[in-house]
């Protein structure tokens, strides 16, 4: 369950020049309509992402600055506790253990509370467990999973090695799109190119969206089982963006719901916007909590 073929190839891999060329061909960054602080700095990111993916060391990507601030978590004190919490499951040995050990994809940084893994693969893991603990579900029987905002495709490659094999969709900028799938290829994982087999129930992959337009495509099974995540994502953007966006129906009619995010961000409170936004999910049982080692961060499970 948790082996995955490893491509070897020659000279510049060709994952990595999949992602440079991707990257040159999108088009220039559009100045951010709406002219907030958080759309301006999103818009530097990508400008500066864009520059790395050129010209910098792809194999060493987890370790520059611009991903090990915003989408990597290191050797945090809070680690150590989900660590802890791992390590008293039932199935540590047989299940997590080996879930948590790190890929040497982009050179991570080695967890110093445990040498195999690393804080962000923990603190994935972790996600993962608390979610099929409050649900009941095992992470491999979810049919489909649609994540917005991947990073560069960690959450993505830990659900498959636990077995899950059935449709994923990242929502996410063009630039992160272009890593995941870099990332994502590098440990053979399939992605699917043409988005329009998004409508094919029998082409199983990962797909990679930046328009979110592409999701009315999708054609879900209603029979159980869809799953939409959100850690620290839709929690930091506009609330005219997240309200469209939890508007479309395979994330409005989800079976499961895993998200994160932190009390306030810019002028929205989050913790109101969560609390109407669950009142409104009259089917979906919902669990809103703080988690304990994080103050200021929530965890909000669902499940029809």
């Amino acid at each position: 369950m948790f082996f995955f073929r490893k491509k070897i190839f020659q000279g510049e891999n060709w994952p990595a020049a999949k992602l440079k060329s991707e990257i040159n061909s999108l088009p220039d960054i559009s100045r951010s309509l709406s002219g907030s602080s958080a759309d301006e700095e999103w818009n530097e990111r990508r400008h500066a992402l864009r520059r790395l993916f050129l010209e910098g060391n792809l194999e060493r990507f987890l370790t520059w600055d611009m991903i090990t601030e915003t989408m990597f978590v290191g050797n945090d004190p809070y680690i150590k506790q989900e660590l802890k919490s791992l390590k008293m499951r039932p199935e540590w040995t047989s299940r997590w253990a080996p879930a948590i050990l790190e890929e040497p994809i982009g050179s991570p940084k080695k967890c110093k509370y445990y040498k195999g893994s690393s804080g962000n693969r923990i603190h994935t893991t972790s996600h993962i467990a608390h979610f099929e603990e409050w649900t009941g579900i095992r992470i491999a029987d979810i049919q489909s999973v649609i994540e917005f905002g991947g990073g560069y495709g960690c959450m993505c490659h830990q659900i498959h090695k636990f077995g899950f094999c059935g449709n994923y969709i990242i929502i996410d900028f063009p630039e992160l799109n272009a890593l995941q799938k870099y990332y994502l290829r590098s440990l053979s994982v399939d992605v699917v190119e043409d988005l329009d087999m998004l409508s094919n129930v029998n082409k199983k992959g990962v797909y990679c969206i930046s328009d979110i337009e592409v999701l009315s495509k999708f054609n879900y099974a209603m029979s159980g089982g869809n799953l939409f995540i959100a850690t620290w994502s839709i929690s930091e953007t506009g609330t005219n963006f997240r309200e469209h966006l939890l508007s479309f129906p395979v994330i409005a009619q989800a079976d499961y719901y895993l998200i994160t995010y932190q009390t306030v961000f810019g002028d929205v409170d989050n913790i109101n916007f969560f609390n109407e936004w669950c009142s409104w999910q009259k089917n979906v049982t919902w669990t809103n909590f703080e988690v304990p080692h994080r103050p200021g961060s929530y965890y909000l499970f669902g499940k029809q």
